[in-house]
């Protein structure tokens, strides 16, 4: 099955403020509690690279990572493939407990990059901190300390998720369209007519260019070179001129080959993408979680210590989904056979159950008539409540109605879908008995709000719609915009 990978180009606009261009390499990379990661995939995205270049572009490279990118259209999105190269970040978890009813969990991200990093990272719930941002200095690492009360001699740390940008540089080699001229004119020397050619380069931009160009003219059937020029240096808003000239009785014709092209570097960020369902969203990293286990001392006498209050030992939650990668088939083991019955003895001897073994089974089926017509009518009218509740019931299995306000809340009444309704959305007014209220995962819910800059129920909205599919009903234009990037069933509601 091939998946989509939705480019979120909008949302990049957080990072590159100041460049109508966008050159990002993204990777859909795992962090585990160890240090160790894993990418699935890594990404060269070039956008638009003709609005952040000088002039009218004919073509471009990019070089990267010791790779050269040929951009044949420098005015629309262009994808590559990179190699798959470690990202120089990693996470680490620990934990200990503290006392017999606290765990103390310290998260450390380092930084071996020779520059810093500024990151984001979203927690799971139940600890002292939700999220924190901060930079990590070059060769650095900072480590985060979180508490959570629990008795239990078993912790389990959820998933948590990393928002990083690293800077970084490509070369970039493009060759602007500029204009020329040739003027031709003549005069007659020793009886004999010089014809001579006068070639002139105009750079018209504001950036310096360098030039090659090749000269020749057609005369009488033939083609005569005039010579090459290389590394033609150009500075902004100048002029370069040249002259050849030959003799010929016949009229000739110049002619002139140039390219021109400027070398420049250009910015760009390293970013990860986390994969929900068939979706990368551009900025965020999972980091996967970890169950620690604590041995409490022994007493005197080979006993354990036990807390005063245990609680229930903590467990892994059964709604989380793993991604693909980590998934596993599970075999379906067939039903163990109950040994009592399988012990039991038949009470029949051998010769009887040979016996029953070659008699044909008939089978017999129950037909009863209806006479009454009492009868007749209660069963036309069971018929008929069964088409009733069939047709209440089959709006449940229709994708449901997404909603982040009011608004879109009123006019998703007139169907007769499920609508799901985020927890924290104003609900005023009699309520149809297809409403459901939803609520979504608070970190995701989080992330989404704050890299997306939307408002969080309509990030609630967003997430549940990822999450459940369906169709969002939103008045909010960015939240919509980014709907269709992401390739959700979205109306905007005015």
């Amino acid at each position: 099955m091939t998946t989509r990978i939705i480019l979120l180009i909008v949302f990049l606009s957080l990072f590159l403020n100041d460049i109508t261009a966008q050159i990002y390499q993204y990777d859909h990379i795992i962090f585990y509690p160890n240090g160790s990661q894993y990418i699935h995939l890594s990404k060269l995205y070039v956008g638009n690279l003709g609005e952040m270049l000088k002039g009218e572009v004919l073509e471009a490279y990019v070089i990267y990572k010791n790779q050269s990118f040929f951009i044949y259209q420098v005015y629309r999105n262009i994808t590559f493939d990179l190699p798959v190269e470690r990202v120089n970040l990693s996470v680490k978890i620990s934990a200990t407990k503290i006392d017999w009813d606290s765990w103390k969990v310290t998260y450390t991200v380092i930084n071996n990059y020779d520059r810093e990093v500024p990151v984001n990272i979203s927690f799971p719930p139940g600890y002292n901190l939700k999220n924190i941002s901060t930079v990590i200095p070059g060769h650095s690492h900072i480590s985060i300390d979180l508490y959570k009360r629990s008795s239990s001699n078993t912790l389990y740390f959820e998933d948590s998720y990393i928002s990083y940008q690293i800077p970084s540089k490509v070369e970039i080699i493009y060759s602007p369209s500029i204009p020329f001229s040739i003027e031709k004119s003549n005069k007659v020397v020793n009886n004999t007519i010089l014809w001579i050619g006068n070639y002139t380069l105009y750079n018209n931009i504001d950036v310096p260019l360098n030039a090659n160009i090749y000269l020749w003219v057609e005369v009488d059937n033939r083609s005569i070179n005039l010579g090459n020029i290389s590394n033609i240096f150009l500075p902004p808003n100048s002029t370069y001129s040249v002259v050849r000239s030959i003799y010929s009785e016949e009229v000739p014709v110049f002619y002139l080959d140039m390219y021109v092209w400027n070398r420049t570097e250009g910015d760009i960020l390293v970013l990860p993408v986390l994969k929900l369902n068939n979706t990368y969203v551009i900025g965020v990293a999972k980091v996967k979680g970890e169950v620690f286990h604590y041995t409490p001392p022994s007493l005197p006498g080979g006993r354990i210590r036990k807390p005063e209050k245990p609680d229930k030992e903590e467990k892994p939650p059964e709604y989380r989904e793993k991604p693909e990668e980590d998934r596993e088939e599970k075999k379906e083991k067939p039903p163990e056979e109950n040994k009592e019955e399988k012990e039991k003895p038949t009470g029949k001897t051998r010769e009887e159950r040979e016996g029953e073994s070659n008699i044909e089974r008939e089978r017999t089926y129950l037909i009863k008539k209806i006479d009454n017509p009492r009868d007749a009518a209660i069963l036309s009218l069971s018929i008929f409540i069964l088409n009733i509740v069939a047709l209440i019931l089959l709006p449940l299995y229709l994708p449901p109605n997404i909603v982040d306000d009011t608004c879109a809340l009123i006019h998703a009444y007139r169907s007769v879908r499920k609508i799901y309704v985020p927890e924290g959305i104003e609900l005023k007014g009699p309520l149809p008995l297809n409403i459901y209220v939803v609520r979504p995962r608070d970190s995701l819910v989080s992330l989404v709000s704050r890299t997306f800059n939307i408002p969080v129920n309509s990030a609630k909205a967003l997430v549940t719609a990822i999450e459940h599919g369906g169709i969002l009903k939103t008045g909010d234009r960015r939240t919509y915009e980014i709907a269709l990037k992401l390739g959700i069933d979205v109306e905007f509601v005015e």
